[in-house]
């Protein structure tokens, strides 16, 4: 799906000025052509995708603001997960093509940030609080200290690019083997996040199963509704 800046209307169909990534090489082929000139891609506005699902280069952030603060894309970490984070980018990919849209996967995303309860007995600082993620990806914490702060605290609805690829390899992680990581994470939540977080995971793992077959009668249901629409 295309949606373009020129028309009235068609600017309508977009909810935002400005989409937060962009592929440059389908942006500068779109711009050879008058009548693709200006287009935006819906994969510029989906916001757990790190690759363009055309042509598969790596997306770039389009706003400003984000593209001052990027993550250097050789970092250790992010070449060491780079086939899990694709992954992960799959699996949300598949299940925002389902019924519910991808709902659960993208609360998993936001709900791996959150921050590990503290063990009793020690005093930690919030600055220096594990997030859970990092149970599931060692070494992402350590990475989001490399990050320049002005990416924290991310309060936008959107993940930024450069955090995208941790969050998504934990994804793929976690939705590999739910049962074994709902307990791990759970028991490292607050206790006022464990609730939620069970319910998020095992939600994903079920959304994940293969959807049954249509049963004999709705088949038979569609079949005498298009007969009806063709004799009309």
């Amino acid at each position: 799906m295309t949606q373009s800046r020129g028309g009235r209307v068609r600017s309508r169909l977009v909810a935002i000025r400005q989409p937060p990534q962009i592929c440059q090489a389908c942006a500068h082929r779109h711009a050879a052509n008058a009548l693709t000139r200006g287009t935006r891609l819906r994969s510029w506005m989906e916001g757990w995708r790190i690759t363009c699902p055309v042509c598969g280069a790596a997306l770039e952030d389009f706003r400003l603001y984000t593209r001052l603060f990027q993550a250097d894309p050789s970092d250790a970490l992010l070449v060491q997960i780079e086939s899990s984070a694709r992954e992960g980018e799959r699996i949300m990919d598949r299940a925002s093509r389902r019924r519910r849209g991808g709902m659960a996967h993208a609360a998993l995303m936001r709900s791996l940030l959150l921050p590990q309860a503290p063990k009793s007995g020690t005093r930690v600082t919030a600055a220096v609080t594990p997030r859970l993620l990092n149970l599931v990806v060692p070494e992402s914490e350590g990475f989001f200290q490399r990050l320049p702060p002005e990416n924290w605290p991310c309060s936008a609805r959107m993940l930024p690019l450069s955090m995208r690829a941790p969050v998504l390899a934990g994804v793929a992680a976690v939705s590999s083997r739910p049962e074994y990581w709902v307990a791990k994470l759970v028991s490292a939540a607050a206790p006022s996040a464990q609730a939620g977080l069970m319910h998020c995971i095992r939600s994903a793992a079920l959304a994940q199963r293969p959807e049954p077959p249509p049963k004999l009668a709705d088949i038979r249901i569609l079949c005498g509704n298009l007969g009806t629409l063709r004799s009309n």
